[in-house]
């Protein structure tokens, strides 16, 4: 912008003629300037109008007659379908049975745990003889009888390959008594297969130390879970 101009003097010579003939040069220039900044409004405004048409439109071809309209829609499909989705999750708490859970994956803990075959028994034993209290899975267990190495539990309508896995916790104060002094203090999965498991009984974890059989236990009683 060459603005602002010459100052024209009082003198009609020469030297006042080239100021006007700058003068206009100066305004020629300017307004070419000036017209090529307002092309480009121009054309900045059409690439604007066509972005803001453009935005009228979703991503399934729908025309919204605002963006005002798009986005309130977009919003209003939003909180539906989030509200329909947390209905059905809080629906989905509720099994066939009509029992609610806190929460979904309360419920799907609870459906794994149904589905597991799991065997769960008390056992109390008494110079060598076992009574056994079962809490859950007697269709799983053919027999429960002493072993050279501990407690022999014999499987049924179990499916081949299946590995059992134990947990044992004593519920008589000393375990597993074998006599006045001595006591099972170490009690592991000696056998564990589809068929059967032994639980082995030891006094100690030692390598040394011999088995002791069920037949052979004075007194002591434990909870026994096993997961098939």
């Amino acid at each position: 912008m060459n603005y602002p101009y010459k100052t024209l003097n009082n003198n009609f010579d020469l030297f006042f003629r080239n100021i006007v003939n700058d003068n206009f040069g100066f305004i020629g220039t300017d307004i070419k300037n000036l017209q090529e900044q307002l092309n480009n409004l121009v054309i900045g405004s059409g690439n604007a109008n066509a972005e803001v048409t453009q935005a009228h439109v979703d991503a399934n071809g729908n025309n919204f007659p605002t963006i005002k309209g798009r986005i309130d829609a977009f919003q209003s499909s939003a909180e539906t379908n989030i509200a329909a989705l947390l209905s059905e999750m809080v629906a989905a708490r509720t099994d066939e049975s009509g029992t609610a859970f806190a929460n979904l994956k309360a419920r799907i803990d609870s459906i794994l745990t149904s589905k597991m075959r799991r065997v769960h028994f008390s056992i109390s034993i008494s110079n060598g003889a076992a009574t056994v209290t079962y809490r859950k899975g007697s269709e799983y267990v053919q027999n429960i009888s002493s072993d050279p190495s501990g407690i022999l539990i014999t499987f049924r309508n179990v499916p081949s390959g299946t590995v059992p896995f134990l947990q044992i916790a004593y519920t008589s104060s000393e375990g597993f008594k074998i006599d006045a002094t001595r006591s099972i203090g170490y009690a592991y999965m000696r056998v564990n297969t589809s068929s059967q498991m032994t639980i082995g009984l030891k006094e100690t974890s030692s390598a040394s130390m011999p088995n002791t059989s069920m037949s052979s236990i004075l007194s002591g009683s434990a909870e026994i879970k096993i997961d098939l």
